[in-house]
């Protein structure tokens, strides 16, 4: 089997540094502001009720909407986040995700009233501190929502682009009743790529109808690729060091494995008993079909694994855990072959639908119907 293409020495780290360089930019500019740093929590369980894993800043920071005090001054961080969408299409060979599912996301929350403070801090962050060019700065917003978009029509009228998109694609839901969101679209282009792709938002969160807070975040390795003219934020994520960047099948694998990593280390173990369990199980399941797909070997990904754990200093068995469930995976499809011609066999003799019962197989053996067998 074919092996992953390792950066040489001179390559690795590429990005760590970029990445490193703009987490300290964000917080240092946000707390010369005056904003507070919060820490960042834990993926899982999530602090927040409406999700199972921590998939944005908000869902770090929902505790702060009760304290007035604290938003009055404004929070930032910089958090972990996991999201688990890509699990509807790992078996999908023509669908590819645009993002990481594994991701870091900067973002700052603040009481009501501050909309235009935090537009204006926005703009004067990625154009001063990231060194955008003003004209390679494009907000996208709604007409039917002037609260949030006429404030960028009057003051940026330039850098503003209207109705670029429905008019859902300009509001929120938080997972909670009466909790709404209408926002705007950051975008930037580069000298590589001229296109306006997006990085980010500004979004005005609501209760019942009533302004509560304002928030605006961005991904920090979206930011990056977008500014490096990079074609996807993947190639700027932390595996990237180590590893080239290959659109296609290994890009999935190695997105597959960020995931699966992250969750394991966040102490969720593989079981059928459903929720974080089940879904670490897919996420493992699908390692073993993309490395056989991408034509990459399990010692390969159990040597990348081990890479991208060294910086936390507690990979310890994780990458273990990972081949032995590649192993363990690999004896239950040698048992469906195995069985496969008698219970071809017997179908025919009893004169039932043989996928059916090949189906009925699969399902014992705890196979996914949508793999390639």
């Amino acid at each position: 089997m074919e092996r992953l293409i390792l950066k040489p020495g001179s390559e690795i780290d590429s990005f760590c540094e970029k990445r490193q360089s703009l987490e300290s930019k964000f917080e240092y500019f946000y707390q010369d502001l005056g904003y507070r740093i919060a820490p960042p929590v834990a993926i899982y369980p999530s602090s927040d009720r409406t999700t199972m894993f921590v998939g944005s800043t908000i869902s770090a920071l929902r505790n702060e909407l009760g304290n007035e005090t604290s938003l009055n001054r404004g929070v930032c961080i910089v958090q972990p986040c996991l999201r688990t969408q890509t699990k509807k299409y790992l078996y999908d060979d023509g669908q590819l995700s645009e993002y990481n599912s594994f991701f870091h996301q900067a973002g700052v929350l603040i009481s009501a009233g501050n909309y235009e403070r935090v537009c204006e801090e926005s703009v004067l962050f990625l154009t001063r501190e990231m060194n955008i060019d003003p004209g390679s700065l494009q907000i996208q917003v709604p007409s039917q929502f002037p609260e949030v978009g006429e404030f960028w029509s009057k003051k940026y009228p330039h850098n503003t682009v209207v109705d670029a998109h429905s008019e859902q694609y300009y509001q929120w839901t938080y997972g909670e009743k009466g909790i709404t969101g209408l926002g705007v679209t950051f975008s930037v282009r580069s000298r590589e790529i001229s296109e306006f792709r997006d990085i980010g938002n500004v979004i005005a969160i609501y209760n019942d109808g009533k302004e509560i807070a304002i928030e605006w975040g961005f991904g920090i390795e979206t930011l990056l690729s977008r500014i490096h003219g990079l074609s996807k934020p993947q190639a700027t994520s932390r595996i990237c060091d180590f590893v080239q960047f290959v659109p296609g099948m290994q890009e999935k694998l190695l997105d597959t494995l960020v995931t699966s990593i992250e969750m394991i280390k966040s102490g969720v173990t593989p079981d059928r008993s459903g929720g974080a369990k089940q879904i670490l199980k897919t996420y493992l399941k699908a390692i073993h079909y993309l490395s056989r797909r991408a034509g990459i070997d399990y010692e390969t990904i159990r040597e990348l694994a081990n890479k991208y754990l060294f910086d936390y200093r507690i990979g310890g068995d994780i990458p273990d855990k990972i081949l032995l469930f590649l192993q363990e995976r690999d004896d239950l499809f040698k048992l469906y072959q195995r069985d496969v011609p008698k219970v071809e066999g017997s179908s025919k003799a009893r004169g039932v639908d043989v996928e059916q019962e090949l189906a009925k197989l699969r399902q014992r053996l705890g196979l996914e119907e949508t793999e390639s067998l």
